[in-house]
């Protein structure tokens, strides 16, 4: 969800991991694939505090004029491996990501 739109008692966040594809997992756990096709990044180094300008940097600034727009494919933030935490300062690193569509 949009907090910049949501009522924070109602933001909702999906967390996932990445699975073999014959990983069995219990009855409760949505497996799912995110589509191929094109998308955008963003690299990400800060907090919590300041990661909700990144986002609004990469769709209100940056998609606009970029020729494409989002599709109806998730937006997500992919923390590869060997992505960094510090856990004395609250930085951490990860790749801000929207899926493209021709406009």
């Amino acid at each position: 969800d949009d907090p910049a739109i949501t009522e924070p008692a109602q933001l909702r966040y999906d967390t996932c991991v990445e699975i073999a594809a014959d990983e069995a997992v219990g009855s409760d756990v949505l497996v799912t694939q995110i589509p191929g096709g094109r998308y955008a990044f963003l690299p990400f180094e800060g907090t919590t505090d300041s990661i909700g300008a990144a986002w609004t940097a990469l769709m209100r600034d940056w998609l606009p004029g970029s020729g494409w727009q989002i599709d109806g494919r998730p937006t997500f933030e992919h923390y590869p491996p060997g992505a960094r935490y510090d856990p004395a300062t609250g930085i951490f690193d990860c790749d801000i990501v929207i899926p493209l569509a021709p406009l």
